[in-house]
């Protein structure tokens, strides 16, 4: 039976192991997978003999493991082409996300922190780059304009803040200027009194502007710059530039370096970069529509060899076991005849000398009950005490024999033990003096045991401490070494500088996709937020009443550290020079970090770390616009000691603030449509009827559309900033037993007879009533 059901379960490892290789064959690899040698292999299974089982077996897993590499060097191109291609797509999403609001994907940390940090009054002119006021009118000359526009991307401010635009200029962090480059500020008032004009045919006349402050830097720049079509020409002039790039200037010819397609110049530029790069994240896209498919199915037989083609030497054994049963058989029929050969007398014989002994402790019995009779049972009494006694140390010694023979392996030391024997025979034969001999050396084996334990259990300690969790199974008492024994075996017969290469290879993998997946989107993330707050802030700069809000962003302390590893990864772009610029507290945080990511990464934790929200604190700051020395209210800190209006109004600037980004409505896509639409339920519960007008005119500045629920002692208030009132009655209606509830709707707009008469009477009583 256990042959038959060693066939069948052979037979459907052949079975299996076929199929599998089938599919390897039919795997969309170039080239294909050669299954010769699997072929051969299942073939020579199936046609030997059953004591060649064992190496059969042996000789298909080491061609299903070479299958199996074979599969991965194949697929090695094109996993490098995946992994390029998903960094790439991340990139270009990001990218893509700035350019649809109207930002310039470069990072523009002077812009970013001039917009969020210099007070401006309403009307005045807020900071901007060069380029976005810029145009470029032919575009047959935009590789020219792009390359030798290098102050695209200078920040022109007006006059009265220079010195404060200056001022947060020199305060930039260091790790802003090496990401991003150098920053310029240009001082208009310098350049105006230069009294620029541009020459007819230069370069300032293509780049069209209607900022006069623009037109005066564009001109200082590139209005003696003379546009020539043969570069030949380029020594007839002072300064000039030809189509390519190549141009003059204060006596230097410049050869920039290559323009690389991607425009930067004007709202028309970024929108044909916008187009660039959606047509190459479409091509990305399309990349990994086909080579995503390729690495599931490769994923999938690797995956699926362990099940198609198992471990063998389970079946091994069970073939040892199955060789070994007519031994075992012709055994048993020598034991059964044995047993079968035994004479019958003999038991009757053994029975007799049971009862004659039973007989016999039956006298004896009697003699002891007649001793006792005598007066002799104080000695006898005091002679089983002695005896109990002893039976009793005879005991204990045996039982301490026993745990010591049950904890040491003996035998192992019985060469030992026979030296020790003759050395203490050679050295005295007397039987005392030998066993107080045996005595010593035991107490100073015991010493040196206690001490080789102590030993022991501190290297053992410091093993588990520096492989920790991986052999936190293993003992620490330093009474039992079998376990390490068996582990240092597996340890000298495995080919350590294999699996030493193999770990630098999954290092440096796990490297890159934590600077690449992890580090480097966190980076994009607070960049993003940066601009969203720079955003934001330039549209609340605008009063709301008297009130003035801005949004402020804080480093959140807890997770300084983590910040550091943020910024020092954007300093370099070699891994191998990342990782060994950090030590000390770096070092151990990024060892945390991954090591929660890979053994825990759903956890709370891990959570916590990959919320980019958690960096940073966020706080709402008010100051009244009446007193410019004032200090700027913290809402979260102040909201306590606030009046009911004064605490409902940050909530309405920050529900204003969430739908700008919601629907992008900063400046570079006010004009494009857009529902805009704001709902808010119970509105203006708390606040003033000045402050509703406030609100609903900073909603309406903003062009945002608002739709409001509430109570009709604010009606006056609100309807005449909004263009039409709806006023809900409940009416019941009674139908036989039943009562029902009918919602009737009566609208009113401002701008009818009806609603000017409606607001004219609100007026009057309002004034009766002050």
């Amino acid at each position: 039976d256990r042959a038959s059901r060693l066939d069948g379960g052979l037979g459907k490892r052949l079975k299996s192991a076929r199929a599998w290789m089938e599919q390897v064959g039919k795997a969309p690899l170039d080239p294909i997978v050669d299954t010769t040698r699997l072929r051969n292999a299942i073939g020579f299974l199936e046609s030997c003999e059953r004591e060649q089982t064992a190496s059969s077996l042996s000789l298909i897993a080491e061609a299903a493991n070479e299958t199996v590499k074979t599969i991965r060097s194949r697929f090695d191109g094109d996993r490098e082409e995946l992994r390029s291609l998903r960094s790439e797509k991340s990139d270009l999403q990001a990218q893509i996300d700035l350019l649809q609001r109207g930002v310039s994907p470069g990072p523009q940390p002077l812009l970013a922190a001039l917009k969020s940090q210099l007070p401006l009054l309403p009307n005045q002119t807020p900071p901007r780059a060069l380029r976005e006021v810029c145009e470029v009118s032919d575009e047959s000359w935009r590789a020219a304009a792009e390359v030798v526009f290098e102050e695209k991307f200078a920040v022109l401010v007006e006059s009265g803040h220079y010195e404060a635009a200056a001022a947060i200029l020199r305060k930039l962090p260091v790790s802003d200027l090496v990401s991003a480059g150098s920053q310029r500020l240009i001082d208009i008032t310098a350049v105006r009194a230069l009294k620029p004009s541009a020459k007819k045919g230069s370069l300032a006349e293509l780049l069209q502007t209607s900022d006069d402050d623009a037109r005066a830097c564009i001109d200082s720049l590139f209005g003696d710059m003379v546009r020539v079509e043969d570069p030949a020409k380029l020594d007839r002039h002072s300064s000039a530039v030809a189509p390519d790039g190549l141009h003059k200037r204060a006596g230097s010819l410049v050869r920039p370096s290559p323009y690389n397609g991607t425009p930067f110049s004007g709202k028309e530029g970024l929108k044909r970069q916008l187009e660039m790069k959606r047509q190459r994240l479409g091509e990305i896209e399309a990349s990994l529509r086909r080579l995503e498919p390729i690495e599931l199915e490769v994923e999938r037989l690797i995956r699926e060899r362990a099940s198609a083609i198992p471990e063998h030497e389970d079946v091994i054994k069970e073939l040892i076991r199955i060789e070994d049963l007519p031994k075992k058989k012709e055994l048993h029929d020598e034991l059964m005849e044995q047993l079968q050969a035994i004479a019958t007398d003999e038991f009757d014989r053994i029975r007799d000398d049971i009862e004659a002994l039973a007989e016999q402790l039956v006298s004896y019995d009697a003699e002891r009950t007649s001793i006792l009779k005598k007066g002799r049972i104080r000695e006898i009494q005091e002679t089983e005490k002695l005896l109990t006694q002893l039976m009793e140390n005879a005991g204990r010694r045996e039982d301490e024999f026993s745990k010591v023979k049950l904890r040491i392996d003996i035998q192992r030391h019985h060469a030992r033990y026979v030296s020790w024997k003759k050395e203490a025979s050679d050295y005295t034969p007397a039987p005392d003096v030998l066993a107080n001999e045996f005595r010593k050396a035991a107490a100073q084996a015991e010493v040196a045991a206690k001490e080789a334990t102590g030993d022991l259990k501190v290297a053992m300690l410091d093993f588990k401490k520096t492989f920790a969790p991986k052999f936190d199974d293993l003992p620490e008492d330093g009474a039992d070494t079998t376990p390490y024994e068996s582990r240092l075996q597996q340890i000298e017969h495995a080919n350590i500088p294999e699996y030493e290469k193999k770990s630098v290879t999954e290092r440096k993998r796990w490297e890159s996709l934590f600077r690449t997946q992890v580090l480097s989107r966190m980076q994009q993330a607070l960049k993003n937020v940066e601009n969203i707050i720079s955003l934001l802030n330039h549209q609340l700069k605008r009063p709301i009443g008297h009130d003035r809000y801005k949004i402020e962003r804080r480093p959140n302390p807890e997770y300084k550290i983590y910040r550091d590893l943020i910024d020092l990864n954007a300093l370099h772009h070699e891994d191998e020079l990342f990782f060994a610029s950090m030590g000390g507290e770096l070092q151990d945080a990024l060892q945390s970090f991954l090591q929660l990511l890979v053994q825990n990464g759903s956890s709370p934790e891990a959570a916590r770390l990959l919320d980019y929200r958690q960096y940073f604190d966020y706080r709402l700051l008010v100051s009244d616009i009446r007193d410019p020395d004032c200090t700027q209210i913290d809402i979260d800190r102040q909201g306590g000691k606030m009046s009911g209006g004064e605490n409902q109004s940050p909530y309405f600037v920050a529900i204003l603030a969430s739908y700008l980004h919601a629907y992008n409505r900063h400046e570079s896509r006010r004009k494009e449509p857009s529902l805009a639409l704001v709902p808010i339920d119970e509105a203006f519960s708390k606040l003033s009827g000045e402050r509703i007008q406030n609100c609903i005119q900073a909603m309406s500045e903003l062009d945002l559309q608002g739709m409001f629920s509430m109570s009709s002692g604010n009606i006056p208030y609100a309807f005449s900033q909004c263009d039409e009132l709806i006023v809900i009655s409940r009416k019941e209606e009674r139908r036989g037993t039943r009562v029902g509830v009918r919602n009737v709707p009566v609208v009113l707009f401002r701008d009818s007879p009806e609603g000017r008469k409606w607001i004219a009477e609100s007026e009057q009583e309002e004034v009766k009533g002050g």
